[in-house]
Parts: structure tokens; sequence; C-alpha cells
């Protein structure tokens, strides 16, 4: 009798795990339905114009991580309104955010008509600070919004604000929280206060909360997400990171935001499942798909990442995730922005109809190079208008390309000319391109996880390569002071000394302000001995005179760790502060050939400079920078111009490299020189 009791209370458990399973399911699947589709017809803003309201001199991320989740969802556009000292911060976190520093009780009226008319979503609470005025105003906020229909989404701070009036929100179904089991513990005893009430189930706590506040929608987050709307309960405990670094509550409100005006959007689905049987709300169908969608995100960050995951982490997955999810069932049409067949055919046509091979990498000597180069995943012809390729147009057209030259004999055709060197570089030499790569690897501050990790083991590389080169070697300082200096902003995320650069004869180091000086001190002189016999070329850029940084004359200390320093480029100085011994140093060199100096300021001091004779060269114009060199509007940041190309602005390229280099200076030039 007790195996048979056994026996049926294992069925009953295994019935209700599939009556479970079948229900997720279900809700899974509405919310497919309530994806909108991509098609060419969309407008934007038609999928979501989610506005965050927070942000706070403390925290700056909370509501970043909401609102470019939303946009990782799916959602057009996203606005914050935050402190007005925290405008700053978010706004160079990221260009896709509209932001409006107002978070005061007079500016925001002033522009409450303007932004919160023309969203669809709020999401109001992550990092708005718990200051006491703001605790009316929050309620407002939710208050007057909730009453129009719009979706509110309330989280973290917002939560403190609203349980100290609870009954202002009661009854409102289109508002949606997100606590915490921290956060869930406050509200539920600020619900029940004076009422003993103990429970240790979980699922009849949120359910009951709910219910008590009419319909409101909870959202309780923990290692199994619960979600009632005080008739239903859902739970989400679809497998997911085990980190709890900050920042994921805030991505699951942003997700969910951009879902609540899908499901919003779609509500006649909901009246054809009530109807049925099913007896799901718009806003428990939106809590759902955005925990599964968020937990599946943190699932393979930490996969990625393990230990070192953060929320940042998260939003990268976000994208490959919900496709995963939520398959697109429109199939593709040639005229789609997705696929690649219809680019690998307009490619292969291009070629064939100019009569030139295809453009590849060159990996084998007979392939051959034609006007039409592929950078990057771009192709661009002269004749034509730029395109962009689609995914896996460039494997396609290499397999293509790799089959066409057994086929076809080998045409004499026209390289397409590499841009030159940088002016602080070797100009004998054609710039690899894989020198780009490395740079903008450390520029991209949302790679910077991988940066750090690389960045030890590159550097040892960098050292090593350059201490056993036997050719000129050019070493690159770079000094920035400005709390916007574009470097500065990368060096902090990316390594405590500085990122090292390493390509053929050139050695990059960048250093900045934002890290002391003397923090700095040992590591760079450590490098300078390490690489001083093969040092010829030296280029220091921004101020280091100015600088608390090696307390000794700088350029007295390089002449004497660099005995065969032959060329020095000065960029961007203060000449005003060079000390007249230093001068006398530079002109008793016996090794020294040529100074150039550019773009600097106080030009006026260098009258002691006469001593140098026919070394010294001035250039006043202004280099074209990286963005020119890779022919890429967004190749690199516009207020930065570190790695100038051989080329000064309505001045011939080769009196430039001639001068630098020693060679013969054409006294045509229009271009300064001592």
């Amino acid at each position: 009798l007790a195996l048979f009791r056994r026996f049926n209370l294992l069925k009953l458990l295994i019935r209700k795990a599939n009556m479970c399973t079948e229900r997720h399911c279900e809700v899974l699947e509405v919310v497919r339905r309530c994806v909108p589709k991509l098609e060419e017809s969309n407008r934007k803003g038609q999928n979501g114009r989610i506005c965050v309201i927070g942000g706070s001199y403390q925290y700056t991320g909370a509501p970043y991580f909401a609102a470019i989740s939303a946009l990782k969802t799916g959602a057009d556009l996203s606005f914050v309104i935050c402190a007005p000292e925290a405008g700053q911060a978010i706004k160079a976190y990221s260009p896709e955010l509209i932001v409006f520093p107002v978070l005061t009780q007079d500016a925001f009226a002033d522009v409450q008509e303007e932004v919160l008319s023309r969203v669809d979503v709020i999401i109001i609470g992550p990092g708005i600070g718990r200051r006491a005025e703001l605790v009316p105003f929050i309620l407002r906020i939710v208050c007057e919004m909730a009453r129009t229909g719009m979706p509110i989404v309330v989280d973290a701070d917002g939560l403190n604000a609203v349980m100290t009036n609870l009954d202002a929100i009661r009854g409102l179904k289109n508002i949606v929280m997100t606590p915490n089991a921290t956060e869930f513990d406050r509200l539920f005893k600020a619900e029940f206060e004076g009422r003993v009430i103990v429970t240790e189930d979980t699922l009849g706590a949120v359910k009951l909360l709910a219910a008590k506040l009419q319909n409101v929608t909870i959202v309780r987050k923990g290692p199994t997400d619960i979600i009632s709307d005080g008739i239903h309960v859902l739970e989400c405990a679809e497998p997911c990171s085990l980190r709890r670094c900050g920042g994921q509550g805030d991505v699951l409100s942003g997700v969910l935001g951009t879902f609540l005006h899908w499901t919003k959007r779609n509500s006649e689905l909901f009246v054809e499942s009530n109807s049925g049987g099913a007896q799901y709300t718009p806003t428990l169908v939106a809590a759902y798909g955005a925990c599964r969608l968020t937990r599946e995100s943190s699932r393979c960050a930490f996969e990625r990442h393990r230990r070192g995951m953060v929320a940042s982490d998260m939003v990268r997955e976000i994208p490959q995730c919900f496709a995963r999810l939520f398959p697109d069932s429109q199939a593709p049409s040639t005229s789609s922005r997705s696929g690649s067949g219809g680019d690998v055919k307009a490619a292969i046509l291009a070629t064939s109809g100019s009569g030139l091979a295809p453009a590849c990498v060159d990996v084998r000597p007979q392939l051959t190079f034609s006007s039409i180069v592929v950078i990057g995943g771009q192709r661009s012809h002269p004749s034509q208008t730029p395109f962009r390729p689609k995914r896996c147009s460039f494997y396609s057209l290499f397999l293509h390309n790799l089959k066409l030259s057994t086929l076809r004999p080998p045409r004499i055709v026209i390289q397409e000319e590499e841009p030159t060197l940088p002016v602080a570089m070797d100009f004998t030499e054609k710039l690899p391109a894989d020198i780009c790569r490395r740079v903008f690897r450390y520029v991209d501050l949302k790679q910077r996880t991988k940066a750090e990790r690389v960045s030890k083991r590159w550097r040892e590389i960098v050292l090593d390569a350059a201490a056993h080169d036997d050719r000129s070697v050019w070493l690159y300082v770079i000094f920035r002071e400005g709390h916007l200096s574009g470097h500065d902003r990368m060096t902090v995320r990316v390594s405590y000394d500085g990122p090292i650069f390493w390509d053929k004869s050139i050695v990059y180091v960048y250093l900045c302000s934002c890290h002391a000086y003397e923090r700095h001190e040992k590591q760079l002189i450590s490098l300078f001995k390490r690489i001083a016999n093969s040092v010829h070329r030296l280029c220091l850029v921004s101020s280091p005179v100015r600088s608390p940084f090696l307390t000794n004359d700088f350029y007295t200390f390089i002449l004497d760790i660099f005995k065969n320093l032959q060329i020095l480029y000065l960029r961007e100085l203060n000449l005003e502060n060079v000390a007249t011994t230093t001068v006398e140093r530079l002109a008793t060199s016996k090794t020294l050939s040529r100074v150039v100096v550019h773009d600097c300021i106080h030009y006026d001091s260098l009258t002691d400079y006469h001593r140098l004779n026919n070394r010294l060269m001035l250039v006043k114009g202004h280099l074209r920078g990286l963005e020119d060199l890779l022919r890429s509007k967004n190749a690199y940041p516009e207020d930065s111009e570190d790695l100038p190309i051989s080329t000064v602005q309505n001045r011939p390229e080769s009196n430039i490299s001639n001068m630098i280099n020693g060679l013969t200076i054409d006294s045509s030039s229009p271009v300064d020189a001592a």
C-alpha cells in the first residue's frame, strides 16, 4: 500500500511537471507571436520607444544597462532622463541613447510633455537614488502615466518610493514591479503591516501580494524568477549565471520594457487566448519572455567569461540569445536585410563584368588583386557605390575566387595603393593590415575585458620583439592629460600602465593622467632600458615636460638612455617649458640627426634651438588622423590625431617623408625649416 501511494504521488508530480512545461511552452509561443516582424516598411520607433527615468551622481551604469538592453532586445529608441550630474557620463557610454539630464522638479516639468508623450514604455528607478525629495516625484510620474494606459516598470530605488504609498498604485494593472528577494520582503511587510502573516511559500506570497495590489504584476527575481499578476503564477527556472554581479536586474528591466510594448501592441492575441481558455495577461506574458531572455543571456555570458562576467557581457549576448529563443518565421527574400546570397552574386557579377579577378586575401602567389578591395568585410570600387556585404559574403567570395583562380590565367591588374605609415614611423614600409586590427582591439571599450586578458601577454611579446629586432625601432610614447582625451578613457579600462602595441619596427606606449605618472615611471624606465639598443627614433606626444613625471629633465633622461637615438619627433608640446640645458644637450648629441617639432604651442620659445642648425625641422600644419588612414568614418575617435599619416594638408607628402628621414630638404616646400 505504501508503495502504491508513492507511485501515485510520483505520477501526480510527473503530471504536474508536464502541465507546467506545457504551460510555459504555451506562454513562450504567445511571446513569439508578439515579436514584430522585420520588414522594409517598418518605421523608426514602431518597434518601441523606451524611456528610462533614473541615474544619479553615484549610479550612472544602471540607467545605461536598462536603456541599452531595451535597444539590444529590439526597441528602436531609448531615452534616459537622469540627474544633471549623471548626464555627461551616460552620454559617453553610448551614442545610441537620447539623454535628458533634467531629473529635477522644475526642469522635468519643461520636458515632460516633450519626452513622455513620445514614448511607449517607462522604466523608473534604476540608479535614481533614495533622496527624500524624489519620492513624491516618482509616485506622481508612476500614477499619472499608468492611468493613461502606458506600461510602467518599477525597479530598484523606484520600489522604495512606491512602497511608501502602495495605495497609490493599487489596481493599476499595467504596472510591473521587479523586486529582488530583499526588496520583495520589504514590499510584503509594507503591505501587510500590523497583520501577522508567516509563510515559506514564496509562490503563494508573490501571488498574494499581487492580488492585494489588485493585479499589479510582480516579478520576484531570484534563483527561480516568480511572476504573478494576482491570478496566475509562472516560474522561470531556466539555467542562468552563477555570478551575482551588479546590473543584471537593470538588464532585465530594459528587456522587459521592450516586451511590454510588443505585448500591448498585440492585445488582440490575449482576447483570443482568453476566449480559448488560456488566461494570460500582456504583462504576465511580457515578464515571462523577459525573464527567459535575460536568464539565457546571463547563462551564455557566464559560460564565456566565468568569474569575470559582468553585466555588459550579458548585454552583448542578448541579440544571439533572442535569435535562438524567438526565431523570425518570415522567410528571407532577396530584398531582405539579412542573408548573403544577393551580395555574393553582386560581387561576382561586379568582378566578372569588369574583366578583373575578384578581390581576395593574398594567401597564394597565383591569386591576383583587382581594383575592388575588400577591407574588413566591405567592398569598394572606383566606379560603383560602396556596399556592405552581409554575413558570410567575404568567405563566399573568397571560395569563389579560389575556384576562379584555377580556371583563369593571371591578369595584369593595378593593385590598390595601400596607405602609408604615420609620420612618426618608418616611411619605407607599407602599413600592414593587422596593425589596424591590433589598435582597435584596445580602442574598442566594449571589448575591454578581452583587452585586459590579452595586454599582459601582449606586452611581453612587444618587449621581446623590440629587444631582438635588428632594424631601427620607432618608440611612440603618447601622453594625455585631459579627462576628455580618448586615450584616457581607453587606458583606464584596459591596462594599469597603458597598453603597448608592436608591429615590425614600431612600438606604441600609451600613458594618461587618469593614473598618476609616478605609477608609470617604473614600468616605462624598465621598457626604455630593455629596448634602448634598438631604438633609433623616438616620438613624444602631449606635454610630458609639464607633468610631474620623471623629475629629472625629461629629454636629458631620454638621451642618457637611448645612446643610438637619431630622430626625435615632438608633437603637441608646450615649448615654453623646454629648458635651455635640454637644447644644449640636443645640440651636442653626436648621434641625433633630426629634431621634428609639429603642432606645438609657443613656437617663439625656439630661439635657443638655433644651436641645432639644419637638424631642426618645424611642421606647423595639421596631419590627418587614422580615420583617413583606414578610409572609414568610424575608424577612430574624431577628437584624436595620435596616429597621423604621412600627409600634411595642402602639402606634398614626399617633402615630409624625405625631411624626417634626413634626406634632401626641398627649399621650395611651404613647410618651414630652420
